[in-house]
């Protein structure tokens, strides 16, 4: 599995990216904004996104839009997403949502298949 991590706070990018590593034996590739995950979307085809929902709310839906429209469609995961900001993220087509402060064994975050 092939992992983008979109974030422009280091600890957390350098966090899950270690996290991914040890227990999906994933390999990673990291991003800081919206234009850097493009420049990494034109040189991989099927890989997992994970997105940081404290990155501007504009910048994170562009993001999911953008995945959910590549061909392959590329599965796309926001987390520390406010409350208020689900309903868009989940129109634009983000799979897999962890509302801030949610664990991550919470009943209110599963795969949306689509």
């Amino acid at each position: 599995m092939l992992a983008l991590i979109v974030a422009d706070d280091l600890l957390l990018r350098d966090s899950l990216c270690a996290m991914l590593i040890a227990l999906a034996g994933a390999d990673t590739i990291d991003a800081v904004d919206c234009e850097d995950a493009r420049r990494s979307w034109q040189r991989f085809s099927r890989i997992l996104v994970l997105v940081d929902g404290a990155l501007p709310p504009d910048e994170v839906r562009c993001l999911v839009e953008e995945a959910t429209q590549r061909r392959p469609p590329v599965r796309c995961a926001v987390l520390r997403v406010e409350l208020s900001q689900r309903a868009a993220l989940e129109e634009a087509g983000a799979g897999f949502i962890v509302p801030e402060g949610e664990r991550p064994n919470g009943s209110s975050i599963k795969w949306r298949s689509g």
